[in-house]
Parts: structure tokens; C-alpha cells; sequence
């Protein structure tokens, strides 16, 4: 048996293979970190989409029950109160604006006709994977749900 010399042994990578490995890993992490962004920027856009539906849903219930106890549509929102103009009749729509994970504000009359339904302070009062999120806090609905 012939005992190799170490020093001479051509039993390796060369640089060329080392440089090129480390290229095409480099292209493949770029890749992943772009898809992660996209995933988590779309993940916040769709978590807020939800408050932003349900705070719809407890509008129309509230607006809802405003129609049944005083068979009259209401015209104005005060914070998180349906009312007439006087403030005699009011149904609340939500106690203290929480929806889920977040706060919400909604905010309209009936001579404008639309409800914009704002989540606020997103970065603050929501999860902490909010951080940075940049897409669209609100909603307009129809004041009168049935128009």
C-alpha cells in the first residue's frame, strides 16, 4: 500500500466550487427572505381586514337593535354610540372599542352616509409581528346597512 502525501493530496474542494456553493446559498436566502417579507406583510394586512369586517358586523348589529328599540334610523356616531341628534336615544356599539387584539374607532353621519371604521394605534395596542405594518387601517361602509 502507497501512504499518500497529505500536502499533495488533491482530495478536496477547489476555490472555484467553494465560491460558487456560497453564491447559488446566497441567491437562495435572498429569495427566502423576500417570500418571508411578502408573507408576513400579507398575514397583517388580512389580520386587520377581519377587525375591520367584524367591527362592520357590530356596527350592523348595533344599528340593528338602534331600529328595534326606537323604530327610527339613527343620524350621528359619538365614539362607540349610535344616537339620534338630541343624544336621547343611543345603543352602543362596542364598550370600550376593542375588537380582537385591537382598537377601533368608527366615525360617520347619516347626511354623509358613510361609516369609516378605523383600527388605530396598530403598533400599540396590537400584537407585537404589527411592527412596521404600513398597509390600510380602515373601512367605509354604508351609514344605513341596508343602502
Amino acid at each position: 500500500m502507497k501512504e499518500k502525501d497529505i500536502l499533495k493530496s488533491r482530495d478536496g474542494f477547489t476555490l472555484i466550487e467553494i465560491i460558487v456553493t456560497l453564491v447559488i446559498l446566497s441567491i437562495l436566502a435572498v429569495v427566502v427572505v423576500v417570500k418571508y417579507v411578502d408573507i408576513t406583510s400579507d398575514s397583517q394586512q388580512t389580520a386587520v381586514d377581519t377587525v375591520l369586517f367584524d367591527a362592520a358586523a357590530k356596527y350592523n348589529m348595533a344599528y340593528a337593535k338602534y331600529m328595534l328599540l326606537y323604530s327610527d334610523k339613527p343620524t350621528k356616531i359619538d365614539g362607540y354610540v349610535l344616537s339620534d341628534e338630541s343624544g336621547t336615544n343611543t345603543v352602543t356599539i362596542e364598550d370600550d372599542g376593542e375588537v380582537g387584539d385591537f382598537k377601533v374607532t368608527w366615525a360617520g353621519t347619516s347626511a354623509g352616509g358613510i361609516v369609516t371604521i378605523t383600527v388605530y394605534d396598530i403598533t400599540a395596542d396590537g400584537p407585537s409581528w404589527f411592527e412596521g405594518f404600513t398597509g390600510i387601517p380602515d373601512k367605509t361602509i354604508p351609514f344605513h346597512p341596508s343602502d
